[in-house]
């Protein structure tokens, strides 16, 4: 016979995103959003770091220590469960060259040594487009029924993206009572969308 000892113990989990703007034009102001979570079964002192790319400036620092391009938060016992975000306010240089790419980075650290996660997002600067889809259909269906399925088409850059061209491929069985202004070939829907920034 063997045997061996399992010990069952709680510990914290840490997660961090990070969102920042696409594009920018110098002298232009955009939103730096971190998010964070413990999804572990235990508390832990956490802090959040956040490092500021060259050729941007803070107006706003949502309560952060500040060291340099640094900036810091001490948020205490971070409990299990636990989640919360940061939004700075960043401002482009009036001389930040075109085209520059520039990294943000965020970092969320517990107290044990290897206890630490980090992301990451990318800025142009300049006018770009960040285009993203997505659809949703109801489940399940009866056969014969009728229902809507929704396609949604999104430029969340600081530039428009125009021409773009969107299609929906639907399962084989499948018809087309209304293509909301789509052409239908077959099992395919297209439509030709302008985006302006935002849209």
């Amino acid at each position: 016979t063997d045997s061996a000892r399992l010990v069952i113990t709680a510990i914290a989990e840490l997660g961090v995103t990070l969102s920042a703007p696409a594009g920018l034009q110098p002298d232009e102001s955009g939103s730096v959003v971190i998010s964070y979570q413990n999804t572990g079964t235990a508390a832990t002192t956490a802090t959040l770091t956040y490092l500021l790319p060259d050729y941007l400036s803070v107006t706003d620092s949502a309560g952060a220590t500040v060291s340099g391009a640094a900036y810091n938060w001490s948020l205490g016992s971070l409990a299990a469960g636990a989640s919360g975000s940061k939004t700075l306010t960043v401002k482009a240089a009036a001389d930040a060259p075109a085209n520059e790419v520039l990294t943000h980075f965020a970092s969320l650290e517990g107290a044990a040594s290897n206890l630490a996660v980090d992301a990451s997002d990318t800025t142009v600067i300049g006018s770009v487009e960040e285009l993203a889809i997505s659809v949703s259909a109801p489940s399940p269906l009866t056969t014969g029924d009728t229902f809507t399925a929704t396609v949604v088409a999104t430029n969340s850059g600081n530039g428009p993206a125009n021409g773009n061209a969107v299609s929906l491929t639907l399962p084989a069985g499948f018809t087309v009572s209304n293509a909301a202004g789509g052409t239908v070939a077959g099992q395919v829907i297209s439509w030709n969308v302008d985006l302006p920034a935002g849209a």
